[in-house]
């Protein structure tokens, strides 16, 4: 028996060591992507715009707009913003098979130079997509603070994978949640047998130190909420009778009993039964828990609760019918300190009207774009609502399929709200002139404004109904007809609506007006290529060649981003507040190094300083008399971070 024992328990070890063993995860053909030739060999930087730069001297952030392929963009951001972002956003290709994603099979290249169609059917479908965000997320997660988190848009075609793909670049560990969201309403009718709704947002953590801001209370109860006294205290109303269909006076007899209001004092009394010195008076109205099919109800509360509650009641018309006023006991709730000061988890199910594809659209046609201009733009309120959860006031923000640029403006819009400081990075190619003709003007507009000729429309009352709302209707009625009648001066139109269990007054305002900008400034950039070798061949004429071209590389580390002065010997960028500054010294030779140092003596704030080294001296003893300066080399550390890059296996696999 004994020896039997021992047996099982050395199996049973075998086997854990076994399973330990066992790689458990995604399995996919890696396919080598292609790059043009001039771009595979040689090596990547940033290069300013200057005609595309806004600026404006408001004090608020320079936010980063990088065109080209985000593969390269990254490459450079890994150099200037490494462990420096909050949080990254992405909406990336879907892989529906219909939605243009082309894949360049570095294999097959000659035959596709544009690339490859993926449709649904092609062998390398998942290949091709996995194989192209692996490399990307693995660059992205570097940029990511220790205590940073990535959000990424998917529909159901790719969900499985990229959860995956995700467990195995961010830690399984590290994942926090998806999110199911209502992108149609009406549902996509492309597929077989259902209209797809819903879409997905895959949250991951950089290394689990992310915590999510809280919603407050207020947030969620306000719809309940929906009145405010003269003190400005928010409040309810809710009717005291209970109106069920068992809830009859022989259900709760003593649950039965009259009110009396009086229509002079606003005075209400409460009685066990029928008062006769009220209920003759013509100064009282004699109000009882009647349904509104005219049968006997009865209230929600015992007598004696009402009686120690009465200051907390008031009375009002439910209804008028037949020309006779029917009275009801209204319960006044105001929310209390606690409630709002509380605050609670945000829901993994977000079915808000505002985050769904049809409000996106509008919104961005208001701006004077269509739906040729970009297809599918995702929800300015949908990004906010992000940003609202994983951002503090003075966030950067990555978004490195950037699209139309919904990041940006919501980036823009939440700082107007709350003065926030959050900067933003946008980066995406230029296909049909995507970031030229689209994502640049889209961002041009929501700094300085834009002409609007057009409708806008305001949802002023929005209530999903259940079985509990239908009957107590009549005041649901009331309520909706209250707000019409209120609103039908404020706007040019009411619009009414009731789909999909939602009822919807919709204000619509004609408007010929320019939209006021939110100011801020922006600096374009594109990726750009110098040198004739690639990353690991590099020889000394290529170095040379980066040290002179990597003023915006450096200038965008240290976050100081207007060149105020250039020489054939050294540069000078300052922040926009001009408080700080780098000094770039990128000439191996030091005919004008001594005029540099004394152009730095002069700045008198807070300074970096690049010189160029070829190893380890960083010329700090020529600095060390200069109070706030740091001494840094280029061009070696650059290199250093694109090998550790290419070794990761972007160009040459």
């Amino acid at each position: 028996m004994i020896t039997n024992i021992k047996r099982e328990g050395s199996r049973i070890e075998r086997l854990k060591k076994s399973i330990k063993k066992k790689d458990y995860g995604l399995v996919w053909m890696n396919v080598p992507e292609s790059f043009e030739d001039d771009v595979e060999n040689k090596l990547p930087i940033l290069k300013e715009v200057p005609d595309l730069a806004i600026k404006n001297e408001d004090g608020k952030p320079t936010h980063i707009l990088i065109e080209g392929d985000n593969y390269h963009a990254l490459t450079c951001l890994n150099y200037t913003h490494k462990e420096k972002v909050d949080v990254i956003y992405i909406d990336p290709p879907y892989n529906t098979g219909s939605d243009g994603f082309r894949y360049k099979d570095k294999r097959i290249i000659s035959n596709f130079p544009d690339g490859t169609e993926v449709p649904k059917n092609h062998p390398f479908r998942h290949s091709y997509w996995l194989s192209f965000m692996r490399k990307r997320l693995e660059l992205a997660k570097e940029l990511l603070k220790k205590d940073g988190v990535i959000f990424i848009s998917i529909d159901d075609n790719e969900l499985s994978q990229l959860k995956l793909l995700c467990d195995e670049i961010f830690d399984a560990n590290n994942y926090e949640a998806t999110i199911t969201y209502v992108r149609k309403t009406s549902g996509k009718q492309d597929s077989t047998n259902f209209a797809k709704s819903t879409e997905f947002i895959l949250i991951y953590s950089r290394g689990g130190q992310w915590k999510s801001n809280q919603l407050k209370a207020e947030d969620k109860v306000t719809k309940r909420y929906n009145k405010i006294d003269e003190n400005g205290k928010r409040y309810r109303e809710s009717d005291l009778r209970k109106t069920g269909s068992e809830d009859s006076r022989s259900d709760r007899p003593d649950m039965w009993y009259p009110f009396y209001y009086n229509l002079d004092t606003k005075e209400i009394k409460v009685s066990k039964k029928i008062n006769p010195k009220y209920h003759n008076s013509p100064e009282w109205i004699e109000i009882l828990p009647i349904k509104s099919d005219g049968s006997e109800g009865r209230w929600r509360w015992g007598f004696n609760t009402a009686k120690d509650n009465i200051q907390n009641l008031t009375a009002k018309i439910m209804q008028k019918y037949k020309k006779q006023e029917k009275w009801t006991i209204y319960e006044i709730d105001f929310i209390d300190k606690n409630e709002e000061s509380r605050t609670v988890k945000e829901h993994t199910f977000w079915d808000r009207t505002e985050f769904n594809s049809d409000n996106a659209i509008v919104d961005f046609t208001k701006m004077g774009f269509s739906n040729k201009d970009f297809n599918f733009p995702k929800s300015v309120e949908l990004m906010k609502h992000i940003l609202k959860l994983s951002t503090k006031k003075d966030s950067y923000i990555l978004d490195f399929f950037a699209g139309s640029g919904t990041t940006g403006q919501a980036t823009l819009e939440l700082n107007e709200e709350d003065n926030g400081s959050r900067k933003f990075i946008l980066c995406t190619n230029n296909e049909n002139n995507l970031c030229t003709e689209v994502t640049y003007p889209r961002i041009k507009k929501v700094i300085n404004g834009f002409n609007f000729k057009g409708k806008n429309k305001t949802t002023i009352f929005e209530k999903k109904l259940t079985l509990n709302d239908l009957k107590s209707r009549e005041d649901i009625i009331e309520e909706f007809y209250e707000i019409v009648e209120k609103n039908k001066e404020v706007y040019d139109k009411i619009q009414k609506e009731f789909k999909n269990n939602t009822l919807k007054i919709i204000g619509i305002m004609n408007i010929n007006d320019k939209k006021k900008g939110l100011g801020n400034s922006l600096k374009y950039y594109k990726t750009s290529f110098i040198g004739k070798n690639n990353i690991l061949e590099a020889n000394d004429e290529d170095k040379v060649e980066l040290a002179h071209n990597a003023g915006e590389l450096l200038a965008i580390a240290e976050n100081t981003l207007e060149s105020i002065k250039q020489t054939k010997y050294y540069q000078l960028f300052e922040d926009n507040l001009k408080e700080r500054f780098t000094a770039i010294y990128f000439r191996e030779e030091l005919d004008q190094f001594e005029k540099f140092v004394k152009m730095v003596e002069k700045l008198n704030k807070k300074t970096t300083v690049y010189v160029f080294s070829w190893g380890d001296d960083e010329f700090t003893e020529e600095f060390k008399h200069i109070k706030d300066v740091k001494v840094k080399t280029i061009p070696i550390p650059i290199l250093e971070i694109y090998k550790n890059i290419y070794n990761l296996g972007g160009y040459n696999v």
